[in-house]
């Protein structure tokens, strides 16, 4: 009973937090942004899953509806991996191609990648590994005939290859920081390193522990997983909302119109800090971060 309730709470508050970063991040319009088009389709793609998973991970008496219930889990977890991979392409195009396609044509293929990259991988396991989805216990992909996989390959290979860009971007970030620390591209860069720190290691851990406590059924990691999957929504939220210095600009910029103080509105495509210094155009964004690569 304490680890249901556990597991009550926990979603309960991580999906709380999922949904309170999407309002506020379609709330700040100024804020739009690859970056936070990305984010918010993270945050809705995990917020399915944890609805999913807190309503219908036990739901093993029917068997439709325990193959239904795996089958969304499967992926809308797979779709958050995928979007992860979305937020490393994205530094990556941030930080070394600055004179990358537009934004429109970008959005579609993290989209492609997002959204249609799970329905192919999960309609070719459930078309070969029928059975395994959902056991007796839970309504998720079985281990012993290797439906597992289907998930656990692609998540690691994320996490592997988001491990490996995180690193060249905290390299690129702080030369960037180094060339002009107050301007809009060092605090782009830094929102988006943060947030990859944050959710590398996090779903990445939460679903080694996952999987141990799906397998072996232990209190323990059925304890551990049920805290870092709780901990993903509240993680989301501080980094990108509560600590993200964009997000505490944007705010004070909403709150100083409301307020009548024009000193703090941006003029034009002008961007202004709250220290009196003045940020960069998107375009002169891109050329400052072509300077500091070369």
């Amino acid at each position: 009973m304490a680890l249901e309730y556990l597991t009550i709470i926990g979603l309960c508050l991580s999906i709380v937090c999922l949904c309170a970063t999407i309002i506020i991040l379609v709330f700040l319009k100024h804020l739009r942004s690859q970056r936070t088009f990305i984010l918010k389709n993270l945050c809705f793609a995990l917020l399915v899953a944890q609805i999913t998973f807190l309503a219908g991970i036990d739901q093993t008496a029917e068997r439709g509806i325990c193959l239904g219930i795996t089958v969304i889990l499967h992926y809308f977890f797979l779709a958050v991996f995928m979007w992860m991979l979305c937020q490393g392409i994205d530094m990556l195009l941030t930080l070394y191609a600055p004179e990358s396609p537009g934004k429109t044509k970008i959005s579609v293929i993290m989209c492609i990648i997002g959204w249609m990259t799970p329905v192919l991988i999960v309609s070719v396991a459930a078309g070969l590994k029928y059975n395994d989805y959902g056991t007796a216990k839970y309504c998720w992909l079985s281990q012993h005939d290797g439906a597992i996989y289907a998930f656990v390959g692609p998540a690691l290979t994320v996490v592997m290859v988001n491990t490996v860009v995180l690193i060249f971007s905290v390299v690129k970030f702080y030369k960037l920081k180094k060339y002009e620390p107050d301007c809009m591209a060092a605090k782009r860069s830094r929102a988006a390193v943060k947030s990859g720190l944050v959710m590398v290691p996090v779903l990445g851990i939460t679903w080694v522990f996952g999987l141990l406590a799906f397998d072996k059924s232990t209190v323990v990691f059925m304890y551990i997983f049920v805290i870092l999957n709780a901990s993903q929504g509240v993680g989301i939220f501080l980094t990108n909302i509560v600590l993200n210095e964009e997000v505490k600009d944007e705010y004070k910029r909403v709150r100083s119109r409301k307020t009548g103080d024009s000193s703090a509105e941006q003029d034009g495509e002008l961007k202004c800090d709250w220290s009196g210094n003045t940020y960069i155009t998107d375009d002169m964004l891109r050329d400052k971060i072509a300077r500091v690569g070369n």
